[in-house]
């Protein structure tokens, strides 16, 4: 998946009007726990994510620009156009992100918050 108005995004995201924009990937470049927690729903959800890649605090990314800490990370997702990353949920707060709803273990999409954040246990 390259671009914003990939056919995927739109099938998760209907009568939302995508732009055929370059997705501008933000990495960590440093071991995190933020990191290990995000490849480890991403290899719960999709076999191919745990076959090529797995569980990992330090993974290495196939795309993307990767910097250093989540401040730098949040910072940069904030400052670059059409871009997506990975944060704390307390950085999200602090800067004002958006932030994506993830599918959880029922199906349904759910954002991130203090509630589904205690609530996923």
């Amino acid at each position: 998946m390259s671009y914003w108005d990939d056919k995927r995004l739109l099938k998760d995201n209907p009568g939302q009007p995508l732009p055929h924009k370059k997705i501008e990937v933000i990495t960590r470049s440093d071991a995190s726990g933020t990191t290990f927690v995000l490849t480890d729903y991403l290899s719960r959800t999709s076999p191919k994510w745990r076959s090529d890649v797995g569980r990992d605090m330090s993974p290495h990314w196939a795309v993307g620009k990767g910097l250093n800490g989540s401040e730098a990370t949040s910072r940069e997702v904030l400052g670059t156009k059409w871009s997506i990353g990975y944060t704390g949920h307390d950085w999200v707060k602090r800067l004002g992100l958006s932030s994506a709803a993830l599918k959880n273990h029922d199906g349904y999409f759910v954002s991130g918050s203090v509630k589904t954040i205690t609530d996923a246990g």
